[in-house]
């Protein structure tokens, strides 16, 4: 392969950063391949390169990276420490749409650790396959899948499962440049988590639109939806914990 022919030409020159990002790629085609074993090693691998040269920006692009070929695998505890690392590095470097892409990430693993109960059992898997084709950009396919996942919780009376796959859509016509396809589901989806009091869900969502809204040049607009994203966050840290 030309690639690894590429990387083989970096390592002999001892171009590190070449051969990082060229193991990097290698990394994405495998995973648009469904070759999770060679894609999960090809990303390693350029993660600690980045991580040797001090690369923090790399170093956080390839974790969030390997997150998303561990939730493909449905590996959640992996793919959350690798999302979590990528996150915490995006903040300290200041990526703002690095830190976003890492929250819709950790907001998939939260959402399919929440499947439970007849049926969301029957719609998970089907939200899963959305999450897969999405992550692989099947966007077509992946528009598909979840809009089944919605029609199945509409079904069974399942508010949150609806306000879940709302939500997925607005990702999908997000990371396409459909913002204002995106605003309708997401404000859809921030209805059906008022509803059933998740505050989670609803913070996820205001952060969301605000994101659309600076996509949309709406500026006013997104600073008022992370201010409510701020309060309901606040208000939750300040809530008591039981033992």
């Amino acid at each position: 392969m030309f690639r690894t022919s590429l990387a083989e030409t970096y390592t002999r020159i001892d171009d590190d950063l070449g051969r990082a990002g060229t193991l990097s790629g290698l990394g994405g085609i495998y995973h648009a391949q469904g070759k999770y074993i060679e894609a999960e090693e090809s990303h390693t691998r350029a993660q600690e390169i980045y991580a040797r040269m001090d690369d923090e920006a790399g170093t956080a692009g390839t974790m969030l990276a390997l997150g998303r070929v561990y939730l493909t695998q449905r590996k959640y505890a992996e793919a959350k420490e690798s999302y979590a690392r990528a996150q915490e590095i995006y903040a300290h470097i200041g990526v703002n749409l690095g830190q976003a892409e890492t929250l819709f990430g950790l907001g998939d693993i939260h959402q399919l650790y929440a499947c439970t109960g007849h049926g969301r059992g029957r719609a998970c898997p089907i939200l899963g396959l959305g999450i897969d084709c999405r992550d692989q950009d099947k966007y077509v396919e992946a528009e598909e899948y979840f809009k089944r996942a919605q029609e199945i919780y509409d079904h069974v009376g399942d508010d949150g499962g609806q306000a879940i796959a709302l939500q997925e859509l607005g990702h999908v016509y997000c990371v396409q440049g459909n913002y204002v396809g995106a605003e309708e589901f997401y404000t859809l989806a921030q209805g059906f988590f008022t509803r059933v009091a998740d505050d989670q869900g609803r913070a996820k969502t205001l952060f969301n639109l605000g994101l659309i809204y600076l996509m949309l040049n709406r500026g006013t607009e997104a600073i008022q939806f992370f201010f409510s994203r701020l309060r309901i966050s606040t208000l939750r840290s300040a809530i008591p914990t039981g033992r």
